[in-house]
């Protein structure tokens, strides 16, 4: 596969095909928001699931939707980390990297309670942060995704949200518009 330095965790790294055929056998998935986010895109991934690996990389998630094995192989102290993990890996180069928080069921579009929202995905830097080290990123782009357009258009247009966003540098996206993930992600034409 990737030929870098030996600490980069590549073999941590599965398939997407991989992960969503899990889901889709393990019954207990389909209440999973880790599984339903997977399965809702894959039609997106389909095309370029043999370019792209994936870990759970919270603990917590990966045990509540019994994907214990598609782990980013995280130490279970660590605090906080992103629902999931994105690698494009590049052949004797650096990896392109995304980090994805999942908050489906955030309703409130009160400007307050997002802003705590916010924090709480800010907080889980130092577990990307590691992530990227872990697996020789050379970039790493970091999405949220609300179920809710509502909610996500709230957020993109208050000036305190997005001035939180922008210096944080985290793209908002509600879920009807994960078509454009992988651009998002990876860039319009990075990805073939």
């Amino acid at each position: 596969m990737n030929t870098l330095a030996s600490h980069c965790q590549l073999n941590y790294l599965r398939s997407i095909s991989e992960v969503i055929n899990h889901c889709r056998e393990n019954t207990r998935g389909r209440g999973c928001h880790v599984c339903l986010f997977l399965n809702e895109v894959y039609s997106e991934f389909e095309r370029v699931a043999n370019l792209l690996l994936l870990c759970i990389a919270d603990i917590n998630d990966a045990k509540r939707c019994e994907l214990e094995s598609f782990t980013c192989q995280q130490d279970n102290s660590q605090a906080s980390c992103p629902d999931l993990f994105f690698v494009k890996p590049i052949p004797n180069r650096m990896n392109e990297c995304c980090t994805i928080e999942l908050k489906l069921d955030v309703k409130t579009t009160n400007e307050l309670k997002l802003k705590e929202h916010l924090e709480k995905v800010e907080r889980k830097r130092d577990c990307a942060n590691k992530l990227v080290n872990d697996h020789c990123c050379s970039s790493s782009r970091k999405v949220i995704v609300f179920k809710s357009k509502e909610v996500a258009q709230r957020i993109i247009s208050s000036n305190e949200l997005k001035r939180l966003i922008k210096g944080w540098g985290i793209t908002i996206m509600a879920n009807n518009e994960t078509s454009k993930i992988l651009d998002v992600c990876f860039g319009e034409s990075s990805i073939r």
